[in-house]
């Protein structure tokens, strides 16, 4: 049994940064320690720094060669500065953030640090709201439509928004983008504000291309401060999803189908999963046969499907670009991946059928497939 063996286990044994209280706009010291608290030595790992544990760019990043069993290192790094204040923010760390080590336990990597930043000449931000003398923003979406309130798969739609400043304070500049799923990986628009008054707001508008699929359920999404640079007093509400439908060229509004509707929807999922060999070893090519099927009632278009050798890879294992399958049919997909690069007690691979969600199906909550695997050792 693999789990008898000795492993490594890493984690942030200390954290720190000078000043305690960073100022907005001022230059931070970091400094971290990470330890391997296991029985094993550890091969080579990343860690990052996010100054928030939103935020979409890294603060600092170090290439550790690794660590002996009951061994650590102190990392330190100088970030430029925090582009706002905050009130309350997390801090966060990563420890192995390319998942190339196999540990025994894999929970103990993400470390968060509630922080606050000051305003330039002020001392550190207390929570701020109604009874403060300057108040704090909070943003919201205040409307929102598409034009033909129901869109036509490949017809432009007009997308009108409106942002709204509900705090007691002023807010800086900040991004808006807005996804026509909430699971595409593109945006459709994006928008640059330079900052709302208390009690202000503003009429955003742009033109999307189109859909590229006909969805009976879909929703849509809007993310305001999407790079989280405004300290707000409501930090919950920066998400808007609004469901939607989006019809087929010359069909009205589409009703939810399914078994008793005229056309009928796809349903894409894995019906089979392999590897060969079944325990793949570290840093030896393995074979991937996986079958994907439409258990629904209608037909679907062209779709791709992704392979990941774990779940929490960054990068994939394998792609594939399938044609699209009639009700009831399949297809069986292969690839060979040139090898895991450490050994897993446990580790699970997964599989996204759809994975740019272009299909509209009547489940879409089947596309995920995630199986449990070891790796072994040469």
């Amino acid at each position: 049994m693999f789990m008898a063996e000795a492993a490594p286990d890493l984690f942030v044994s200390e954290f720190s940064l000078n000043p305690e209280t960073p100022v907005q706009g001022s230059p931070v010291t970091v400094r971290l320690g990470v330890y391997n608290k296991g029985t094993a030595s550890s091969g080579p790992f990343s860690v990052q720094w996010w100054p928030g544990e939103n935020y979409r760019n890294l603060g600092c990043s170090w290439e550790v060669d690794g660590l002996v069993a009951r061994g650590g290192k102190i990392l330190t790094c100088t970030y430029d500065g925090y582009p706002s204040w905050y009130a309350n923010i997390n801090t966060k760390v990563l420890v192995d953030s390319g998942g190339v080590v196999a540990e025994s336990d894999e929970a103990n990597n993400i470390f968060l640090k509630p922080i606050s930043v000051s305003k330039p000449g002020a001392g550190s931000p207390g929570p701020v709201g109604p009874g403060s003398a300057s108040g704090s923003p909070d943003l919201f979406v205040s409307e929102f439509s598409l034009n033909p309130e129901t869109p036509v798969q490949g017809s432009p739609v007009t997308v009108r928004l409106g942002v709204y400043n509900q705090g007691t304070g002023s807010s800086g500049p900040f991004s808006v983008q807005w996804w026509p799923g909430e699971n595409y990986r593109n945006l459709g628009c994006s928008w640059e504000v330079d900052g709302l008054v208390a009690r202000g707001g503003k009429i955003l508008t742009c033109t999307y291309d189109g859909y590229p699929s006909w969805y009976a359920n879909i929703n849509t999404k809007v993310l305001v401060d999407s790079g989280g640079v405004v300290a707000e007093s409501d930090e919950a509400n920066n998400i808007f999803l609004k469901p939607i439908s989006v019809s087929k060229p010359g069909a009205g509004s589409p009703e939810p189908v399914g078994p008793g509707s005229a056309s009928g929807s796809p349903d894409l999922f894995v019906s089979e999963f392999s590897l060969n060999p079944e325990t793949p070893v570290q840093g030896s090519p393995v074979t991937v046969r996986l079958g994907v099927y439409n258990q629904g009632t209608g037909s679907s278009g062209p779709f791709s499907v992704q392979w990941w050798p774990g779940e929490n890879y960054r990068n994939l294992g394998c792609s594939w670009e399938v044609d699209g399958l009639v009700a009831r049919g399949g297809k069986i997909l292969t690839c060979t991946y040139d090898g895991y690069p450490s050994w897993y007690a446990n580790i699970n691979t997964k599989v996204l059928v759809d994975s740019g969600g272009v299909v509209a199906e009547s489940d879409e909550a089947n596309n995920i497939f995630l199986k449990p695997i070891s790796v072994n050792h040469p």
